[in-house]
């Protein structure tokens, strides 16, 4: 499998989101969730000392609309999955995690979800495309809030394709909400059981470019 080295994605990350952010509006009270997806190619060193390797970068750019009436909850992690389509199925193809303290895994109301099984990140960026710390989106106001992320995904996804349809499933995860279906789970990671615990989990299918756009890390 080819992959990305982990240097080589960090530093592709922040630009990675500027290019897919660019130019990109989202209706925000119209819809819970809207995402896209970006296909880049990266010539990067072959730790082998082979040359170059070309590796695929899914860029799945998006925004989660929460709505929280008579509560401040903390938000507990994102999850980014795609899905691919397998005899008239979608199934899981690739995920992306993330929580405060940067775990591999994380806990929901709907069970755990690990990253895997190709390297990646998400990143929290604010409307224009610049990056946010997770401590300063996870206080959730009254109302509703936007949340903008960018999920990157490095390398091969065998049941992914160029010009194929993908299912972009985001998961959010809140402690403390005002809903009425909840559960008791360490949604923040942190060794401990957090209560009126809400698990969101929204989704929309896109199309995979048929080209890739070349980047250079």
């Amino acid at each position: 499998m080819r992959r990305v080295s982990t240097l080589g994605l960090n530093a592709l990350v922040v630009v990675l989101s500027v290019l897919t952010m660019n130019g990109v509006a989202y209706p925000c009270s119209a819809v819970r969730a809207a995402a896209r997806i970006d296909l880049f190619t990266c010539p990067c060193p072959d730790p082998n000392g082979g040359g170059n390797l070309e590796s695929p970068i899914y860029v799945v750019t998006g925004t989660i609309v929460l709505s929280n009436q008579r509560a401040n909850p903390t938000l507990g992690n994102i999850v980014i999955e795609l899905d691919a389509k397998k005899k008239g199925k979608y199934v899981v193809a690739a995920t992306q995690v993330l929580d405060e303290a940067g775990h591999s895994f994380v806990n929901t109301c709907n069970g755990s979800f690990a990253a895997g099984p190709i390297p990646g990140h998400i990143v929290l960026t604010d409307g224009a495309g610049n990056e946010l710390t997770f401590a300063q989106v996870k206080n959730l106001p009254q109302g509703s809030v936007v949340l903008h992320y960018v999920a990157t995904f490095a390398g091969t996804i065998p049941d992914v394709t160029p010009g194929s349809r993908v299912r972009v499933r985001a998961v959010t995860t809140a402690i403390n909400t005002d809903s009425t279906h909840t559960c008791s789970v360490d949604a923040d990671g942190n060794g401990s059981i957090d209560s009126n615990v809400r698990t969101l989990s929204l989704q929309k299918v896109v199309k995979v470019p048929a080209i890739a756009a070349s980047i250079t890390p």
